[in-house]
């Protein structure tokens, strides 16, 4: 074999090698620490890591009352990519919303991590509004906006998990899923100044 051969068969073999290892490093690197959302009124001083994070039960399979021809959802402000201030409001359409259940904004933070926001959604003629306050993305941090259909058990329980934020200054996310909902709708947002 010739010299240059061997050096390109060499050169091959190190870049699989090298390609592996990365695949291997991603593959095995540690979770990320979970960042606290903060409530109304409170200025973000700095990110806090939370350690009691609310683990959601497993859901094997969704709620039985989601029927994708009847529980549907679209965010049609803001739009998907954009920018937004800390607080804002949403707005979009749905289709009819089975008997005992509430459509609610949950904020993904891109890690598995939901965090509700309070009250459910206002449904009036297939349109639906509310509001956002998201405290726990850096300025120029991604998070998704998510719509998900939640029973009213769930609902009252978000609600307890709320006050307690309320009275204690911490309000840890769920981790996994949002115990009794299931995702509509998601976009994907950018947090702006402010």
């Amino acid at each position: 074999m010739r010299t240059r051969t061997v050096i390109m068969v060499m050169a091959g073999v190190l870049l699989v090698d090298f390609v592996a290892v990365i695949v291997a490093l991603i593959w095995i690197r540690p979770p990320r620490p979970v960042v606290q959302s903060r409530p109304f009124g409170m200025a973000p001083l700095m990110d806090v890591v939370v350690e009691n994070v609310v683990e959601a039960p497993p859901v094997a399979a969704p709620p039985s009352f989601v029927n994708s021809r009847v529980n549907w959802a679209q965010v049609a402000l803001p739009t998907d990519g954009s920018y937004v201030p800390r607080r804002f409001q949403a707005s979009g359409r749905c289709g009819p919303i089975a008997e005992g259940t509430r459509l609610m904004l949950v904020v993904d933070s891109g890690r598995g991590v939901f965090s509700p926001k309070m009250p459910p959604l206002n449904v009036q003629d297939g349109q639906w509004t509310g509001n956002v306050a998201e405290y726990g993305a850096p300025v120029g941090g991604q998070f998704s906006l998510c719509v998900f259909a939640v029973t009213e058990e769930a609902v009252g329980n978000i609600a307890e998990w709320q006050e307690r934020g309320r009275q204690t200054g911490s309000y840890p996310p769920f981790r996994g899923a949002v115990p009794g909902g299931v995702e509509l709708a998601r976009i994907k947002l950018r947090v702006g100044g402010n």
